[in-house]
C-alpha cells in the first residue's frame, strides 16, 4: 500500500498540500518530489522501503481488546531496530506481575531483517547500476550514525 501511494503523485500532492503549507519539513519533501516528477518521475527504478508501524490496543464496544495500527513511519523507521528491546521490556514488565500470557510473548529479531534488507538492496543496486560509473560494490559502505546522547538509536 505504501509503495502504491508513493507512486500516485496526484493523490500524494493533493493529500499533503495542506500539511506542507504548515510543516516546513513536509513542504520541502513535497517540493523535491514535485521537482523530480517534472523531470520525468523516478530517479531510480529500485526502491527499499524501511517502515515502522506503531500499534495501540483498542477497546471495542463489546468489551474485547484489539490491536490497531495508529501510525506508519517512513522517515523515523530507525526505531524499527528498537522493537527487539521493546519485546524484552514487555517481558520484563509482565514478569513483575505475571499474567497467564507471559510465556506467549514472542521474541523480536527485526534488526536482523533490517540488516538483511540493506544487504539485499545493496546487491540489487549494483546489479542494475551501469558499469560505466566505475564504482565497485565493495567500494560502497552502509553507515549508521548514532550521535552521543541520541535517544533515537
Amino acid at each position: 500500500m505504501v509503495e502504491a501511494i508513493s507512486q500516485d503523485s496526484t493523490w500524494l500532492g493533493e493529500t499533503l498540500d495542506t500539511v506542507g503549507k504548515y510543516d516546513p519539513f513536509t513542504g520541502r519533501l513535497l517540493e523535491l518530489y514535485r521537482r523530480q516528477q517534472e523531470r520525468g518521475g523516478e530517479a531510480q527504478k529500485l526502491h527499499l522501503g524501511m517502515h515502522r508501524s506503531d500499534y495501540m490496543l483498542h477497546h471495542e464496544k463489546d468489551g474485547t481488546m484489539g490491536i490497531q495500527q495508529v501510525e506508519l513511519n517512513t522517515i523515523a523507521s530507525s526505531f524499527a531496530g528498537l522493537s527487539t528491546e521493546v519485546s524484552e521490556l514487555h517481558k520484563y514488565m509482565l514478569s513483575r506481575n505475571p499474567p497467564p500470557v507471559l510465556g506467549s510473548i514472542p521474541s523480536n529479531s527485526s534488526v536482523t531483517g533490517l540488516a538483511h534488507a540493506l544487504t539485499v538492496a545493496h546487491e540489487a543496486y549494483f546489479k542494475i547500476r551501469p558499469a560505466a560509473e566505475g564504482i565497485e560494490s565493495c567500494d560502497v559502505k552502509v553507515l549508521f550514525v548514532v550521535q552521543p546522547g541520541e535517544r533515537n538509536r
